[in-house]
């Protein structure tokens, strides 16, 4: 199905004076969009600060999930020790000559 791309920079400190960055990236295929949302509610509702009205204003309905918003909650980076997160994104990548997928990207 659709492809995600995510990429995160991390800077680590080697010492008190030296930061070094990283840039560390994982490409997806998304292939069961009920089964992404399912997992980001869960994940969501374990919070213990959201209810289902919250979640679905995070990560949208069931039948019509924003999926880089559950790709988000799912796979979102959490800094390993001496690390801090300096930029998380995440883009659909469409296939050239896809001229659907491209329509409906710029439709939306």
């Amino acid at each position: 199905m659709s492809a995600h791309v995510f990429a995160n920079q991390f800077s680590s400190t080697a010492g008190a004076s030296s930061i070094r960055e990283f840039s560390v990236s994982m490409r997806l295929s998304l292939a069961d969009v009920g089964a992404l949302w399912a997992v980001a509610a869960d994940k969501l509702m374990q919070s213990g600060d959201l209810d289902m009205d919250d979640v679905i204003d995070v990560i949208g309905p069931q039948e019509d999930p924003s999926l880089a918003d559950c790709l988000a909650v799912v796979v979102g980076p959490v800094p390993p020790a001496g690390c801090e997160v300096r930029d998380f994104s995440i883009e659909e990548v469409v296939p050239q000559g896809d001229v659907q997928a491209e329509a409906a990207t710029l439709a939306a």
